[in-house]
């Protein structure tokens, strides 16, 4: 299978072609979808069914299903006639084990990858090999040997659209609708942008929260409040042909999380453990640079690639920094050494994660190119830098 492109000014997708029409969506058809909305962007009515929400604007209820929420706001339950869910998180967030239809799942990871689940009885199920970029299975083991082995195969947005076993030869093939409508329900668990996907459930596992590809949207509000998008629920601004959302809490283009060296301040960054203060204000630093005076274009896209850690940022800034040599800018502060006015010194922070990763603040993947800004970073986007370098997003 290979897809051509042709993209506007912007770098947006226009029109693609393909060479193989069966990974592509044949589930379209004619017809109409009609939606109610309240003011708080909650659709009140989709498909002739009534949707009702708790308290914290979580949805409880659309129809067929019933959800309820722990405090943290993160799925506990989902249950409909004839079928019941239950989940569980660890400490760190994850989605730790699931209980669907009475069949249990220990879920362990690697950082946000999931690499291994277990039965309830403690034995191996399956195991996961990801590459270098996010959201990237490539590998999926069933068993503790090493001969039952699935190879995974993903389009332009990371969406697995093709297994094979272990002599190339095609098990599956998956197609989406243009909000990850899945073909079938059932075969790898990662499935629409390379995320966990609950074929009993028919949701996607966003990590900060689920997504429902029937609905288009997030059952749950955005933990990171309106910093991404006025609406709550809308899953990257309602353009998925160009954009996904690794975290479950920013919308961002995705080429810049696939495979590349940018993937090295993640995981470096990874080593640091946040404090209770910067868990709470963990937002993404493209949620903040549209603060600063930036240009449209590829800069808006190499900011909020810091929604999961700086990951593939690097690509995007050397294309910039090439491009243009005026008012070079270090996306990590290399001047902040002394003054603790604005919470400092940040530099010799920076410096040790770079550090762990064999870089210098002074490499070119640190660098981004920003016509029109002048003066030192704003207090708010040093600080968001840093947190984002610590952490991934729910890791």
């Amino acid at each position: 299978q290979s897809y051509a492109y042709t993209r506007n000014p912007l770098r947006e997708i226009t029109s693609h072609s393909w060479s193989n029409d069966l990974y592509q969506w044949a589930g379209a058809a004619n017809g109409t979808q009609n939606y109610t909305a309240n003011g708080l962007n909650q659709y009140t009515a989709a498909a002739g069914s009534a949707l009702s929400y708790d308290t914290n604007g979580n949805l409880s209820g659309d129809g067929v299903w019933t959800y309820t929420y722990d405090v943290d706001n993160r799925l506990k339950t989902a249950t409909k006639t004839g079928y019941s869910a239950t989940l569980s998180y660890d400490a760190e967030g994850r989605l730790h084990a699931t209980v669907l239809g009475g069949v249990t799942t220990n879920l362990r990871y690697d950082g946000t990858e999931l690499v291994a689940e277990y039965n309830s009885s403690g034995s191996l199920l399956r195991r996961y090999v990801h590459g270098p970029g996010v959201d990237e299975p490539l590998v999926w083991y069933e068993g503790t040997g090493t001969t039952n082995k699935t190879w995974l195969y993903a389009d332009q947005l990371g969406s697995v659209v093709g297994a094979a076993n272990s002599a190339g030869t095609s098990t599956a093939i998956y197609s989406y609708g243009p909000f990850g409508e899945p073909n079938v329900t059932t075969g790898v668990r990662f499935r629409y942008t390379g995320q966990q996907y609950l074929g009993g459930l028919n949701l996607y596992y966003y990590k900060a929260r689920f997504y429902s590809p029937a609905l288009g949207r997030f059952l749950q509000t955005d933990p990171i409040g309106t910093r991404d998008d006025l609406n709550l629920y809308a899953y990257v601004g309602n353009n998925p042909v160009n954009f996904g959302d690794p975290s479950g809490l920013a919308a961002a283009d995705l080429r810049l999380f696939a495979s590349g060296v940018g993937g090295v301040l993640s995981d470096a960054g990874q080593a640091f453990l946040p404090t209770g203060e910067e868990v709470s204000a963990l937002t993404g630093i493209g949620a903040f640079a549209v603060a600063e005076p930036t240009p449209f274009g590829e800069i808006g896209f190499a900011a909020s690639a810091g929604v999961v850690g700086l990951r593939g940022l690097g690509r995007a800034a050397d294309s910039i920094y090439d491009a243009a040599k005026t008012a070079i800018h270090h996306i990590c502060t290399n001047k902040n050494c002394i003054s603790a006015a604005t919470g400092g010194p940040w530099t010799p922070r920076f410096e040790a994660i770079f550090d762990k990763a064999g870089m210098k603040l002074d490499d070119a993947l640190n660098k981004i190119a920003v016509p029109g800004h002048k003066g030192p970073h704003r207090r708010h986007i040093i600080k968001q830098s840093l947190i984002d370098l610590r952490v991934r997003p729910m890791d």
